[in-house]
């Protein structure tokens, strides 16, 4: 992730951060009100959404926090391969979070299961409302943001993005600190309706279980999202290659003249391509290293490119050549 993608940057610098930042400002405000909401009216349903309203918090503040670190070591020397990685640590540790929240909620819903408590519901069913309009302005905010980026990103590589659809449809383009961001907000408002839904039925019926219940499954839910977003992100820390046709026809774009044999090969995912090593032993009469790497940029995917081709010890005449 460079400056240009980092999701905060889409329009101006300033613009994507006041935005982000206002998202965060509301959304504290809120867990505030749903945290205290939830016990002060005894709504179970209601403090869950709290609760994960706070790990939302912390999570839009990790995207924050990625994409200005991202922007300040974007050119520092020491990062060797740029700060790519912050998006996926970002993602990695957001991901934990929603998975703390849904043990916690499957944990106090039981409990409430076993032993109800008297719910004031007008006065929960206000502050889930509140809670549910919030989260909808946080998802149209940040939707709109990722749109605009997907549309930056395809103007400027459209030469390469049918290439690598068709070897990456795992999305290594995906910026997994952004999705967790996103998938907060998302996930937060599911839990707003399902608070609201438990208090209408229990309001409405008398079945004050409805409010543990809805706890329990939206515990569930975000924990199945969490699973996701830790293989995702998990994925890009470890330059997880999802499919393995990359390798192959790599291997066979190096090889393509029959003189040149792969001894090492290491591709790993960057930004929304592939960087590649490789080390070649040439036999006799085998093209130069230019001519491999110049049909290696033809496949469009790659973008740091490094080849190393070793003479072949039955050919002595074949020079050792880098590129």
């Amino acid at each position: 992730m460079n400056i240009s993608q980092c999701p905060l940057h889409q329009t101006s610098q300033g613009t994507g951060e006041k935005k982000l930042l206002f998202i965060i400002g509301i959304s504290l405000i809120t867990m505030v009100g749903e945290i205290t909401g939830g016990t002060v009216f005894g709504s179970m349903a209601l403090l869950a959404d709290g609760w994960h309203m706070g790990t939302h918090v912390l999570a839009l503040g990790i995207a924050y926090g990625a994409c200005i670190l991202a922007r300040k070591i974007a050119r520092d020397p020491r990062f060797g391969f740029g700060p790519g990685k912050v998006s996926a640590l970002g993602g990695f540790a957001g991901a934990i979070l929603l998975g703390t929240v849904a043990f916690e909620m499957l944990s106090k819903g039981m409990e409430r299961w076993f032993h109800p408590e008297v719910i004031q519901f007008n006065e929960a069913l206000i502050v889930a409302a509140i809670g549910l309009l919030v989260n909808t302005v946080g998802a149209f905010l940040l939707h709109e943001g990722a749109h605009a980026h997907s549309a930056h990103s395809h103007e400027h590589d459209h030469t390469h993005s049918h290439n690598l659809a068709s070897h990456n449809k795992g999305g290594h383009g995906h910026d997994a600190n952004m999705q967790s961001a996103y998938l907060h907000v998302i996930t937060d408002a599911l839990t707003s309706v399902l608070a609201i839904a438990a208090l209408l039925l229990g309001k409405r019926f008398g079945w004050v279980w409805a409010d543990a219940a809805v706890a329990m499954l939206g515990g569930i839910i975000i924990l199945k999202w969490t699973v996701g977003l830790l293989k995702s992100s998990g994925a890009a820390l470890l330059d997880f290659v999802p499919n393995l046709s990359v390798h192959r026809e790599i291997e066979a774009t190096i090889e393509g003249d029959k003189n040149n044999e792969v001894q090492d090969i290491h591709i790993w995912p960057e930004e929304n391509r592939f960087g590649l090593f490789a080390t070649v032993t040439s036999h006799c009469n085998a093209e130069p290293a230019e001519t491999i790497h110049q049909r290696l940029r033809a496949l469009g995917y790659l973008k740091h490119i490094t080849i190393e081709v070793r003479a072949c010890h039955c050919c002595p005449q074949t020079a050792t050549a880098h590129h």
